[in-house]
């Protein structure tokens, strides 16, 4: 008997929970993403039954670059990948979950997508696997994953650290609406005007979106996933505004 899927946005069981936050993984920098485990390439589904999730997969497509070279940051069990490398030279996906990378190896694979790579690594760990000297991305997006790292700061330094001249970037992630609708997954959780401003500090915002996403605890649908699109400011503009904050009182 196939096991069911999870509920789009849906929490933990109730034995996973650990009080105060997510159940941390052996691995550094990571919390437990149990659901691979369980569920499998569960994405996939959600992708062809849920027009919402489709959504979001449409936004990362309309910027994809013809031709190029993509990254994808926390690439779970490989769906964006996919629909991603029908348009690019090459993709290149990144997650620490070995459950994640092993689904997206099966049906990648399955697909006959070639013009990908799958490296199981935490970002921590990632230029041993991938040298920044070398490797530089048109492209890197980042979906449904900065919600869950323990220190978000490491998905702006590897993108910082990846992005090609002239690159762009793309985030999303649900917005916080509600410490009782906080996902157990999740360790930060942040407001529209809190990423803008962390994203702010080095990108420049070309485009945005609000896109429906669920809402933990509840069957509600609202327009609460936020997706950040942009490239990177000029070196100068980017050592101005750090000198000016340093001068504020």
């Amino acid at each position: 008997m196939s096991q069911p899927l999870p509920q789009h946005g849906e929490s933990r069981a109730g034995e996973h929970v650990r009080p105060g936050g997510p159940v941390l993984s052996s691995k550094p920098g990571m919390v437990d993403f149990d659901k691979y485990r369980t569920f499998g390439p569960y994405h996939w589904k959600y992708v062809e039954t849920m027009p919402d999730y489709r959504a979001r997969v449409d936004v990362v497509l309309r910027y994809a670059p013809t031709g190029g070279r993509c990254l994808d940051l926390g690439c779970g069990d490989g769906t964006y990948i996919y629909y991603v490398a029908e348009q690019a030279q090459h993709v290149v996906g990144v997650d620490g979950d070995p459950d994640g990378i092993r689904c997206a190896g099966e049906q990648l694979h399955k697909r006959e997508v070639h013009n990908c790579q799958l490296i199981e690594a935490t970002f921590q760990e990632l230029p041993k696997h991938l040298d920044p000297k070398r490797h530089r991305f048109d492209y890197i997006y980042c979906m449904d994953c900065i919600e869950h790292v323990l220190d978000p700061k490491e998905v702006l330094q590897v993108m910082d650290r990846y992005l090609a001249r002239g690159g762009r970037i793309l985030i999303g992630t649900p917005l916080f609406v509600g410490e009782e609708h906080v996902s157990p997954y999740h360790t930060t959780e942040f407001t529209k005007a809190e990423l803008d401003g962390i994203l702010g500090r080095d990108y420049e915002k070309l485009g945005e979106h609000l896109l429906p996403a669920p809402v933990p605890g509840t069957d509600e649908l609202r327009d609460r996933f936020y997706v950040y699109y942009g490239r990177r400011r000029p070196w100068w503009r980017r050592w101005l505004r750090r000198w000016l904050r340093r001068q504020r009182p």
